[in-house]
């Protein structure tokens, strides 16, 4: 199982949705850092793009070497927003409960969905999200609204005060929180 979480917040929110996760326990973010994971210090440095989560500590002698297989250790993963030149990236919050060794020996472990759903529900309440989004294709000039897409108040400010709302590597496509006029 895959579990998916997408959302439009600003760098600032979600590192306070982190701090608070930490505080109330929900989880214990860590930072890879030269192949190995660091807990996290509150807030990620700016260059930080991904925070790895665990049900509770882990082992960090356990991990060294790099995390190839985030489900085996029971992790889900944050991909953190970016803002540069007016665009701001979505987040992604996303979970595997499966790998495959390098052996091609399958393995299965469902913490990690157990904890995304947990999340899920926390940073859809903490960060107050909005739903729904639409999304715009450039070339096709067709839209559609997601209902399972959110933004907060500070991305819609962002997208208010002219900044463009994006999915990182897709191009064609800008995400809207009113259908767009093309």
């Amino acid at each position: 199982m895959t579990g998916v979480t997408q959302f439009f917040a600003e760098r600032c929110e979600v590192d306070s949705l982190l701090a608070e996760m930490q505080k109330r326990e929900l989880g214990s973010p860590y930072v890879a850092r030269d192949a190995t994971l660091e807990p996290l210090t509150n807030p990620p440095d700016s260059a930080a793009r991904r925070v790895f989560i665990g049900k509770g500590p882990i082992d960090g002698e356990a991990l060294k070497g790099g995390i190839d297989a985030p489900a085996k250790w029971g992790l889900v993963l944050l991909d953190l927003p970016l803002c540069r030149e007016g665009v701001l990236t979505m987040t992604v919050l996303s979970s595997r409960n499966d790998w495959t060794e390098g052996d091609g020996k399958r393995g299965h472990l469902a913490t990690a969905g157990r904890l995304h759903k947990k999340i899920k529900i926390f940073l859809r309440e903490y960060l107050k999200l909005e739903f729904p989004i639409w999304a715009g294709n450039r070339q096709t000039k067709k839209w559609e609204k997601y209902k399972n897409i959110g933004y907060t108040k500070g991305a819609a400010s962002f997208a208010e005060e002219g900044g463009h709302l994006k999915q990182e590597g897709v191009l064609n496509v800008d995400f809207f929180l009113a259908p767009p006029n093309y």
